[in-house]
């Protein structure tokens, strides 16, 4: 089984890592955030977490 830290280098079609990717969604993220609040929107956080049960 493969290490995270060995997908994370796997270079995507478009030329970024894996890791790039997570990085910059999770700016996106907080940059949609960040600007609803400023404006006054509640934006609900939803923690998705999925047990193999």
């Amino acid at each position: 089984m493969c290490k995270y830290t060995e997908i994370e280098n796997i270079k995507l079609f478009n030329g970024k890592t894996i890791k790039q990717i997570n990085e910059e969604v999770s700016k996106e993220v907080e940059h949609i955030y960040l600007e609803g609040w400023t404006k006054g929107i509640a934006i609900p956080f939803r923690y998705a977490y999925r047990s193999n049960k």
